[in-house]
């Protein structure tokens, strides 16, 4: 799972695209949990983003995910 912080947004890059199960299920949760770091963060407001530019990805990430040309991704927010 390639998952990285935006600020205070979590962001998945879908590296398989937008039609996987995985995807579909967390976007009619509209949500999920994550386990990360030894702690399990809850997270809602699911939202499929296309971004050519891979703008939320860190730098180094945004090279290797233009190469495999992933533009999709998934921006969610911890739950409060």
């Amino acid at each position: 799972m390639n998952v990285f912080r935006s600020g205070e947004d979590y962001v998945f890059a879908l590296t398989y695209g937008t039609d996987v199960d995985w995807v579909k299920n967390v976007l009619a949760a509209d949500g999920c949990e994550l386990q990360t770091r030894g702690r399990i963060v809850a997270l809602r407001d699911a939202v499929v983003i296309h971004d050519p530019s891979r703008r939320l990805m860190p730098w180094l990430v945004r090279v290797f995910l233009g190469l495999m040309r992933v533009t999709d991704f998934v921006r969610m927010r911890p739950a409060a």
